[in-house]
This record gives C-alpha cells, structure tokens and sequence, in this order.
C-alpha cells in the first residue's frame, strides 16, 4: 500500500524535473525553498508569517511583503511552463500550492 508521502513524491518529481530548471536559472535560492516547501505541503494555506518562518527562519527580520515578491518572481519563473496558476494566493490568508491545473 502506498502511503501519502510515497504518492506525493511520485507525483512531485516529474513535475520538479520539468519545471526547476527555470527556476534555477535565475538562481533564486528562496524561491526554490519555497516551492519546495509549497510543493511537499500541497493544498495547504501557509500565511506569510509562516512562510517568512520556514523559508527565512524565525530569527530574521524581513518584511512581511517580501513574501509577496518572492511569489510572484516565482510565478514569473513557472509562467514559461503556464504553470504559474499552481500557486495560489488565498485572499486574506496567505498562499498555497495547488496538486492540478484544474
């Protein structure tokens, strides 16, 4: 029987294979921790705070809306596979990453 992380890395990889590339040529580091963290945490609404936390770390002072820039640059890196829609901002309390296109 498969368990839950199992079927997510099957469905992960193919998808990291195919899109990572463009992501890291612009050489983003945070961008692509955060679509790590995003992609093994599917469905799931994380607020910037939490973001800023996991992404940062807890002992940084960042702006909160440095999140929001990191988003959408990475959005701008899935846009050239219009993957883009993946990340999903939820209005009011924060952003998730989708598992389909639907």
């Amino acid at each position: 029987m498969l368990t839950a992380g199992i079927v997510l890395s099957i469905m992960v990889i193919p998808f990291i294979a195919s899109v990572m590339r463009d992501v890291f040529e612009d050489r983003g580091r945070r961008r692509r921790r955060m679509l790590h963290f995003l992609m093994t945490h599917p469905e799931r609404v994380h607020s910037r705070a939490q973001l800023l936390d996991e992404i940062w770390g807890d002992h940084v002072f960042v702006e909160e809306r440095t999140v929001d820039v990191h988003i959408r640059r990475l959005r701008q890196a899935l846009e050239s596979s219009k993957l883009d829609c993946l990340v999903d901002t939820v209005r009011g309390t924060g952003y998730r990453f989708r598992r389909s296109l639907a």
